[in-house]
């Protein structure tokens, strides 16, 4: 058989889908890291390599105390067993919200924090539906959120003025003319469903007020459309003047509780300095979205050893 022949009998070595989830990354991610012999730390990702000899010999501790039990050689709930659960329950109410009553039964325990938002935002949306980010916005949400649930990422600007000072924080709160702006474009079917916020910012640093969050929600859930709030650098802020309020605090505040159609993201990579521990969370209260956020967990549940 001619080679021709031979090539019709096989389809493309890629697909669309697979071609288009590379093209997605930003160019830093993909391209090749040069050699160097100089004691270089990368700041384009959050690695505190300074840190991992006091990281390991505190990690190698504490596995001295902890003992491996048959519970863990078996499949586990897909959304993390008990004790874990509990554990970022703990961990929620020390960082994020002292005073909000989160609910081990509603976390969900994934593969870190993008395994986490991409079950999440495939839970509440469509294959297709946009996502509205604020600006400036994290460099990989295109890619987390339009490889595999398809929902690609539209960015709205703050409101800057003409003459901005770019040390303010102010600065680069999320406009809501803006956003409601880009939202009365759009006939009805085509409104995005779901407002993403980073909170601390990535990349910026800076956090919002509780009265900046209150006008994003009440925005959003005006619409109908839900709120997910990254809040993976929580425990990150070291500021007075820089304080860190969670959305959780707020929707507290605004409606007795989180809801339906506010979600928090969290994982251990940032704060904790545990990027290869992979271990992301999604906080809902949304009874059906959490059915769905279990199921799809599935195919990135983090270990029962952890």
């Amino acid at each position: 058989m001619c080679r021709a022949a031979t090539t019709r009998l096989f389809s493309a070595a890629v697909s669309k889908r697979g071609s288009n989830a590379v093209s997605l990354l930003p160019s830093y991610m993909t391209a090749p890291k040069p050699e160097s012999k100089l004691p270089l730390i990368n700041t384009s990702i959050a690695e505190n390599r300074c840190s991992s000899r006091q990281l390991t010999s505190k990690i190698n501790e504490l596995y001295k105390s902890q003992t491996f039990t048959p519970d863990m050689i078996y499949y586990q709930p897909t959304h993390g067993t008990e004790s874990c659960r509990k554990a970022f329950k703990s961990l929620f109410e020390q960082i994020l919200c002292p005073n909000y009553p989160f609910d081990p039964d509603k976390i969900t325990l994934s593969a870190g924090c993008n395994a986490a938002l991409e079950i999440l935002i495939g839970a509440i949306t469509e294959p297709g539906q946009t996502i509205l980010v604020p600006t400036p916005v994290y460099a990989t949400f295109g890619f987390d959120l339009g490889a595999r649930s398809l929902n690609p990422i539209v960015t709205v600007d703050p409101a800057y003025p003409t003459n901005p000072d770019f040390t303010d924080p102010s600065t680069y709160y999320p406009s809501i003319e803006k956003l409601s702006a880009y939202c009365d474009a759009l006939p009805p079917s085509s409104h995005p469903p779901v407002l993403l916020l980073t909170n601390p910012s990535n990349p910026l640093g800076i956090t919002f007020p509780p009265s900046v969050l209150a006008s994003l929600l009440t925005f959003a859930h005006s619409r109908g459309m839900h709120v997910v709030s990254d809040e993976i650098y929580a425990g990150s802020i070291h500021s007075s003047t820089n304080d860190f309020t969670s959305v959780a605090t707020v929707a507290k505040d605004l409606y007795g509780s989180m809801g339906t159609h506010t979600h928090i993201v969290y994982s251990v990579s940032k704060d904790f300095s545990l990027s290869g521990l992979r271990a992301g969370a999604v906080y809902s209260e949304n009874e059906e979205a959490n059915k769905a956020l279990q199921k799809v967990n599935d195919l990135c549940q983090v270990s029962g050893a952890e």
